[in-house]
């Protein structure tokens, strides 16, 4: 082969194997699509989650402001927080001070999710309040009560470019600062209130009938949080057989295999909770799937009932199918739902996750 040729493929391989480096630099996401950030990390360092096993990165490649610091020894040992609490990064200087979440794709959905310890890192005992902005928009006020208090912010959002920005802002309330932040890719088909103009904030989200204290990755492969959530009223069901997935939210079948119930059909099965002003538009998600085997005399429907008298919806749940209900609620401070069995049904109604996020 000539030498000429063989130069000329050999700088074609070396220009190629360049591109793929430098295009996996370049990247911030892993290769399930997240970003996870253990923020204040020293550069070029990782830390592994022991719960997910996932690994997080520093946070010097998404920032080049603000100071890294560590929390103090006593609240790194209460347990109150994964490993990534430890460390943080802090703002002293400028008004706003923003992450930015590159690799991503236009017009995808995303969810994106913040947390905080401030483990008394500058030793003023005095927990900083600020806001926590996702680009140009308002997403949380982070107010925390203790040092050790642990406190997280999650936004579900439609990526409108190739990146997103995290924004931390000063309230000149105390110094700003996140500890982890973290960035999950969505199926499209998911949660289709959120489009260009709307996010979906996280409220509440809750695993009825479940002993789990936390629901995430790997059980769910969109590493949602789902925390237990039972009342001394209530009853338990569980099962051991598959609950199928619906497509408009995936909820996880690990998540459907439990729900709470009520002890008969004359007890209904009540959720209250309050919301921070009137102003607040609520989106509650029911999710509901049959998860006892039934026999044939038994029958089970229910009624979903809201403070707005022009709403009720009539329910029977599918067998090993998980379904849901969606409604809209604003208006007031305190919110009410019920779930009352219909006159024909032989089972109380049940209940196996709810979902209650903000529109915003």
């Amino acid at each position: 082969m000539p030498l000429r040729k063989m130069l000329d493929e050999f700088s074609c391989l070396v220009i190629l194997v360049l591109g793929i480096a430098i295009t996996g630099v370049n990247s911030q996401l892993d290769s399930l699509g997240f970003i996870s950030i253990d923020c204040g990390l020293p550069a070029n360092s990782t830390s592994v989650d022991d719960d997910t096993k996932l690994t997080y990165v520093s946070d010097d490649q998404f920032i080049d402001t603000g100071v890294n610091y560590k929390i103090a020894s006593k609240y790194a040992s209460t347990g109150n927080g994964p490993e990534q609490y430890g460390t943080l990064r802090s703002f002293p200087s400028g008004k706003r001070n923003c992450y930015t979440l590159r690799s991503l794709s236009a017009g995808s959905k995303y969810l994106v999710r913040a947390k905080f310890m401030y483990g008394n890192f500058d030793n003023l005992y005095k927990p900083p309040t600020f806001d926590l902005y996702l680009g140009l928009n308002y997403w949380y006020t982070v107010n925390l009560n203790s040092p050790d208090d642990a406190r997280f912010a999650e936004i579900i959002t439609l990526a409108t470019s190739d990146y997103l920005q995290v924004c931390l802002v000063n309230k000149d309330l105390g110094t700003p600062f996140i500890s982890v932040l973290e960035l999950r890719p969505l199926e499209t088909t998911l949660y289709r209130d959120v489009n260009s103009t709307q996010s979906l904030v996280h409220f509440f989200r809750g695993n009825t009938g479940a002993s789990d204290q936390l629901i995430r990755y790997p059980n769910d492969p969109y590493d949602r949080f789902w925390r237990n959530y039972t009342l001394d009223t209530w009853s338990s069901i569980s099962t051991n057989s598959i609950v199928q997935p619906d497509p408009d939210y995936a909820t996880p079948s690990i998540v459907m295999q439990t729900a709470a119930t009520t002890s008969s059909t004359n007890q209904s099965l009540n959720i209250s909770w309050t919301g921070d002003n009137e102003s607040v538009e609520f989106l509650i998600i029911l999710h509901i799937g049959e998860i006892q085997d039934i026999p044939r005399t038994d029958y089970r429907e229910f009624d979903i009932l809201s403070q707005d008298p022009l709403f009720k919806y009539l329910y029977a749940p599918s067998n090993l199918t998980s379904g849901w209900v969606r409604y809209r609620d604003t208006g007031r401070t305190a919110y009410y739902m019920s779930l009352k069995a219909t006159s024909k049904s032989t089972l109380p109604p049940i209940l196996n996750a709810i979902d209650r996020p903000v529109k915003r």
